[in-house]
């Protein structure tokens, strides 16, 4: 009768350990540059109406878990435009991210503060004197901020 109930037992852990194994799915995928098919480094990836999300590794790949069957993965990164794509349970997906060049605006450094470069109507130039108040290191440090 022992015996019995722990076929039993082990019987029903079996079962309970294979449907939560079922239940958790990882999605996995690679985000690219739609241009250049360059992978994202840090691109966020998250599934719509869930907490929680990942971002890409090195190689532009990620991984994240759900419990979901199908649903929509939304993917961001600083200077594309934000995309989603619905997955499915088994699924790998690919994303193309395309640039928003309406968020990339160029700054040009002036003298006396940030402009950009669209708001400037005349040339910008150092004058000799202001290059000559400042040591050869500093000047190369204002140029580098």
């Amino acid at each position: 009768m022992h015996g019995l109930f722990n076929r039993f037992l082990i019987i029903i852990i079996s079962v309970l350990t294979g449907t939560s194994q079922l239940c958790a799915q990882s999605i996995t995928g690679i985000v690219y540059d739609a241009h250049s098919n360059e992978p994202l480094i840090g691109a966020t990836v998250m599934i719509k109406g869930e907490q929680g999300g990942t971002i890409t590794d090195i190689q532009g790949k990620f991984s994240i878990a759900t419990e979901a069957q199908s649903g929509v993965i939304e993917v961001s990164y600083i200077g594309y435009i934000p995309q989603k794509q619905p997955f499915k349970k088994g699924e790998s997906i690919i994303i193309n991210l395309v640039e928003d060049n309406r968020q990339l605006d160029e700054v040009v450094v002036i003298c006396d503060g940030v402009q950009r470069k669209s708001d400037l109507t005349g040339s910008v130039a150092f004058s000799g004197a202001l290059i000559r108040q400042i040591s050869g290191n500093e000047f190369l440090q204002h140029l580098l901020v």
